[in-house]
């Protein structure tokens, strides 16, 4: 059977149960149709970057942060490299609009590269085998957590029994995948309408310190969707404008950077990096 639907997406297979699957954690799975109808549109204004690893998540990812928060208000730090040019040169040339919001104080800076995008990259090596020489048993060690610092760690920690993997990090029964399947097919089918049990809630993670804490008062930020703290781009006490990167969440296999919701002060933090935390909790006040 022929998918004559890819011809307007633009999904190839793999991507596809990603994106289901990333919608499903953002319990947003109704929405597909409208990513559906994005995707193209945000490939395009990226220069039509390759549909393949990594870019086919970079640009998937982006096309429901689009449809679940309004285009380009939350931007993930895979498309700001990308538009700065650390992936190479786009097939085409990216939309100008969308890379003035895409490169807005960016750290390494808002003009894209021309040159070979390795010239700008610092060695990184020396640097995670000191910070992994107390826990790194091999190279693979030291590479796990050189490319991702903050769930690297924590996964050596959990490898080496030195911290409880967490409920969501076990594996998927036959049933839950059965379910899973069903809930695929109604998708691509039009029919989201679930029928008998509901699938098993994602388990949650266990309340978190803010509750803790004394009320502080002013405008929360808070997590769109269930990640990982991956770090916070402010301190207390910081200004900053509507807009600004306040700190970046690891979800749907991206580092999302969640923007100030108004101008103001830093008035709390309320995780540290690590932090697996659950949508709507608040990450900060900004008062």
């Amino acid at each position: 059977m022929i998918d004559t639907g890819v011809l307007w997406h633009q999904i190839p297979g793999g991507m596809f149960s990603n994106m289901v699957a990333q919608l499903k954690e953002a319990d947003a799975l109704d929405r597909l149709p409208e990513v559906y109808a994005e995707l193209p549109q945000t490939r395009k204004e990226l220069g039509y970057p390759p549909l393949v690893t990594p870019t086919s998540q970079i640009v998937g990812t982006q096309a429901i942060n689009n449809v679940l928060f309004g285009r380009y208000k939350v931007i993930s730090q895979q498309v700001k490299d990308y538009v700065y040019g650390l992936y190479g040169k786009p097939p085409a040339p990216i939309d100008p609009r969308v890379q003035e919001l895409v490169l807005k104080g960016y750290e390494r800076g808002e003009q894209p590269i021309t040159c070979r995008a390795a010239d700008v990259l610092e060695p990184e090596l020396d640097k995670a085998k000191e910070a992994t020489k107390d826990i790194a048993k091999d190279i693979g060690d030291v590479l796990a957590y050189a490319l991702y610092p903050t769930t690297g760690m924590r996964f050596l920690r959990w490898k080496y029994g030195l911290e409880e993997p967490p409920p969501e990090t076990k594996a998927k029964t036959l049933e839950d995948v059965k379910r899973e399947d069903e809930l695929i097919a109604k998708a691509k089918a039009g029919k989201l309408v679930e029928v008998g049990a509901a699938p098993p809630p994602v388990a949650e993670a266990p309340a978190k310190v803010e509750e803790e804490k004394e009320v502080v008062a002013g405008a929360p930020l808070v997590a769109p969707m269930p990640g990982t703290i991956i770090r916070y781009l402010v301190n207390e006490g910081d200004e900053v404008k509507a807009g600004d990167g306040i700190v970046v969440l690891e979800a749907m296999k991206m580092e999302n950077v969640l923007p100030a919701p108004e101008n103001g002060e830093i008035k709390a933090i309320n995780f540290k990096p690590g932090d697996r935390v659950n949508a709507n909790d608040v990450l900060a006040i900004i008062g």
